[in-house]
């Protein structure tokens, strides 16, 4: 069966995700296992970015990067005249990692999204999924031609999470802020978190 292609506005395209999003992220904090503040995180705009090519490009990418990296990258001011609608959210993934995974589909960097995809295949952690994800975005927004992937059959979590470490320690207020988001987004799994230790002493 041929897929349905559905063309919007960019400003709908934002809101369509953004709606996306909301929905997934409330889910999670309902199921308990994101904290409320991780809707604080998961607020989208539009920004304008030039790639490590000199191409001028605009693509969705979560507010409180933008306001890590002002005024290396700013709100968008040229936005593409139409955008393609990806397909829904699926849970096997973070939703931030679909979204930005759809945006370099739409942008054409297929070797981006490749080795993103196949390194986001390998990792067993969905918390350090989410943050390699956000490692990247800022790696796009900034124009670097660095990307953190595995192009191995394996991936070592530990020595990815120290490698997306390395990158963002230059960059302090950066590196706390995508800390925040990936520890509020995937609260329920920590275990020094109070959600777990109450939920521990609830079952004595």
């Amino acid at each position: 069966m041929r897929k349905e292609i559905s063309i919007t506005s960019p400003d709908n395209y934002l809101a369509t995700i953004q709606f996306r999003l909301d929905e997934m992220t409330n889910n999670n904090v309902d199921q308990e296992d994101s904290h409320e503040e991780t809707l604080r995180y998961h607020t989208l705009t539009w920004v304008n970015a030039v790639s490590s090519n000199g191409k001028k490009i605009a693509f969705i990418a979560p507010v409180f990067l933008v306001r890590c990296l002002n005024p290396v990258t700013r709100p968008a001011y040229v936005l593409p005249p139409s955008c393609e609608l990806p397909e829904p959210f699926t849970t096997d993934i973070p939703s931030l990692c679909h979204i930005l995974l759809n945006e370099l589909q739409r942008l054409g960097m297929m070797k981006r999204y490749e080795g993103l995809k196949n390194t986001l295949e390998l990792i067993k952690q969905n918390w350090l999924k989410e943050k390699l994800v956000l490692a990247n975005w800022y790696l796009l927004m900034s124009g670097e031609n660095y990307w953190i992937y595995s192009n191995q059959s394996t991936c070592d979590d530990n020595v990815l999470d120290s490698e997306i470490t390395r990158c963002l320690q230059a960059h302090g207020h950066l590196h706390s802020e995508i800390d925040a988001c990936v520890f509020f987004s995937h609260f329920g799994c920590w275990s020094t978190t109070p959600y777990f230790s109450d939920n521990l002493s609830d079952s004595d």
